[in-house]
């Protein structure tokens, strides 16, 4: 059993995307990091941090390189790869 829920995570992940792309909203599960958020690599490389964080605030959970942080390309891949990591699951 997951000890963090998909929906407990995702508002969280969706703040730290709003803070990290300076967005005036925020952002939807199909927006493209890229395309429709305008954040490049450096940026989404940087959310590795802000997401480990939540991922290790979970018993067990695991960090974030950023690497993969870098290859995320939705908003909803971002919540599943911290919702996977908080659960102690690649």
């Amino acid at each position: 059993m997951d000890s963090v829920s998909r929906q407990e995570i995702t508002p969280l992940v969706i703040a730290k995307i709003r803070s990290a792309g300076n967005l005036h909203s925020d952002p939807q599960e199909g927006d493209r990091l890229f395309e429709d958020l305008r954040m490049g690599n450096s940026i989404r490389r940087s959310l590795a941090l802000s997401f480990s964080r939540i991922s290790r605030q979970q018993n067990g959970g695991q960090t974030i390189s950023g690497e993969e942080a870098e290859r995320l390309r939705t908003v909803g891949e971002s919540i599943d790869l911290v919702f996977r990591r908080a659960n102690g699951r690649d």
